[in-house]
């Protein structure tokens, strides 16, 4: 089913609301993934991207809220409105099967007082009819196939390194084969070598199981290497999206250029600057384009108007008044 739609996220807005203040996080995202795809959200840190993250999962608690929009879950047989499920039919009906979300730090996920092996076999309990042993055997098949050793099986996780806590929780994840992983900057927390070893294990595991990964980082080099297709965030809105080898080589919103442009390059002596300036309060954003009062580039009607979402051609659009005919 590779190319056909499994996600429709249409006209999102969601944030949080903290006393008499609301934090617009999410502001009207429209979006589209597809079978099989590794899809890439970046932007610099606040820009929204792990709320986004949430918003779609359905892990909503206050001070989150969504304000409007739908999202829609299709897999071959059957079809989700994630936006219309309380969190007790997500987890009954969704959660584990179809969807599943990996957070930035393991020790949020894990019990510290029971083994790693009861992580599992509590998992199948609750979503499956087979007994205790039989869970016991499956998950030490599952995560030896997995290249996880009957030491990690058999550990708690305080005794485990931050990366094999990870792998862990990555193996949790995917323990009943779901259709979309949503991975919330999966390595931000380990050293670099660390983050290499599990990123490429993930894009193993995605190779394998052919399932559609969301993957979050601020850093760009991690999704020019790893991803099909990518969204540019800034200040809760989606400004760009398209084939990642396209957005590298020819960006077209100027916070993608900038984020792009502030990229280190092999024998380059050049000393790269970061953008200036920082994202707006969202609480109080800026009218107009919220990029406006930080781009080169801005004319009279960015400081007035929301700029449109403009297709440019295939799968790639871009939210910019410099691409709208006038």
């Amino acid at each position: 089913m590779s190319g056909e739609t499994i996600l429709y996220v249409d006209d999102v807005r969601a944030g949080y609301s903290i006393g008499r203040r609301f934090i617009d996080a999410v502001s009207g995202v429209t979006l589209k993934l597809f079978y099989g795809e590794i899809f890439g959200l970046a932007g610099e840190s606040g820009c929204g991207k792990s709320t986004l993250l949430r918003i779609i999962y359905g892990y909503i608690e206050p001070p989150l809220r969504r304000v409007k929009g739908s999202i829609i879950l299709r897999s071959k047989t059957e079809e989700f409105r994630l936006h219309e499920l309380s969190m007790d039919e997500l987890k009954g009906r969704v959660w584990w099967r179809y969807i599943t979300w990996i957070p930035q730090g393991a020790m949020n996920v894990l019990n510290p007082t029971i083994r790693v092996r009861d992580h599992f076999i509590e998992m199948f309990r609750l979503h499956s009819n087979i007994d205790k042993r039989e869970a016991h055997k499956i998950t030490v098949e599952y995560l030896e196939a997995l290249g996880l050793s009957r030491e990690v099986v058999d550990a708690y996780p305080t005794q485990l390194s931050g990366g094999m806590r990870q792998r862990v929780v990555i193996a949790l994840a995917l323990l009943f084969n779901p259709i979309l992983v949503l991975a919330d900057e999966p390595t931000s927390a380990l050293d670099v070598v660390t983050q290499r070893v599990l990123l490429e294990q993930l894009l193993k595991l995605q190779e394998k199981f052919n399932f559609t990964l969301v993957l979050v980082s601020h850093d760009m080099d991690v999704h020019g290497v790893l991803t099909n297709r990518i969204g540019i965030m800034y200040a809760g809105k989606i400004v760009e999206v398209g084939p990642t080898g396209k957005v590298f080589a020819e960006p077209l919103h100027p916070y993608t250029k900038a984020l792009i442009a502030a990229l280190p390059r092999l024998g380059d002596r050049i000393t790269r600057k970061g953008l200036s300036g920082s994202p707006p309060d969202l609480s109080n954003p800026p009218p107009g384009c919220r990029f406006h009062p930080r781009c080169p580039y801005a004319m009279d009607v960015c400081r007035r108007e929301e700029p449109p979402i403009v297709d440019i051609e295939k799968n790639r659009v871009v939210s910019c008044w410099l691409y709208v005919k006038r």
